[in-house]
């Protein structure tokens, strides 16, 4: 039998598996370049989301989709409208519709004699700067209401990115977990590689339980012929007779 090393028998002290400590600004780091490789896929992801609702609401409302190009672009005009009247100016659509009515009503030089052949003011209209400055705010409010509630009704068709992408301290919290168990898995090879050789340590088991075995006899080597003891066959006239010669003729107590 080769001989076997005493590692194999008693085993050995095992490695102690290293940690590394995190770095949070590496693992921010490594989130934002993650989502940004995996941004194109959630815009695709985003626009068949979008496809699909969309083709769901026409079905149900034919001409949904032609109702919310309405409205968007109908508040897009009142707040565009909204911005010369804040400036306390008379909206150049209006101005415009005004000289085509004049001229319509073959009224041009009365226009011309007050003014109203060149830019129109609010005092052409019998209105303050402030007057229009108020119409303005009116109409400004009202545009931004509308425009609020069709942008919601819009999103609604709008898939969120933010449920796709990774944060930091998710990142840093899966970085973790995975090196706990890397660590750990490391250790118990560790372990494993400085534990006894099973069939070394079997052998060396067996071994001393046989030496354990025979020292347990104490170690005498006396076989069981010699550790026995025969009756003493020494005979002595006192006893009588105690081997009962008498019964034989010619022996006993007496008989030479």
């Amino acid at each position: 039998m080769p001989f076997t090393p005493l590692t194999d028998v008693f085993g050995q002290k095992p490695k102690v598996a290293l940690w590394r400590n995190l770095n949070y600004g590496q693992e921010q780091k490594t989130a934002i370049g993650d989502n940004i490789s995996a941004f194109p896929d959630i815009t695709k992801l985003g626009d068949l989301y979008k496809s699909y609702l969309t083709d769901q609401m026409e079905s149900l409302l034919p001409g949904y989709s032609d109702l919310l190009k309405s409205g968007v672009s109908t508040a897009q005009q009142e707040l565009t409208s909204a911005s010369p009247l804040l400036r306390g100016e008379i909206p150049q659509d209006i101005q415009d519709l005004v000289r085509r009515n004049a001229a319509q009503g073959a009224i041009s030089g009365g226009f011309a004699g007050s003014g109203m052949a060149g830019n129109l003011t609010a005092r052409d209209f019998g209105l303050t700067s402030l007057d229009l400055m108020q119409q303005g705010a009116a109409l400004a409010n009202q545009g931004g209401n509308a425009a609020q509630r069709w942008s919601q009704l819009a999103s609604g068709q709008v898939m969120n990115p933010s449920a796709f992408l990774t944060t930091p301290s998710q990142q840093a919290a899966f970085d973790m977990q995975n090196r706990l168990l890397r660590t750990q898995s490391l250790q118990n090879k560790y372990n494993i590689d400085a534990a006894p050789n099973p069939a070394a340590k079997g052998i060396s088991d067996t071994i001393i339980n046989l030496i354990g075995a025979y020292l347990s006899k104490g170690g005498n080597t006396n076989t069981a012929a010699q550790s026995y003891m025969p009756a003493s066959t020494s005979y002595s006239m006192d006893q009588g007779d105690p081997y009962n010669y008498g019964a034989y003729p010619g022996y006993g107590p007496g008989v030479a």
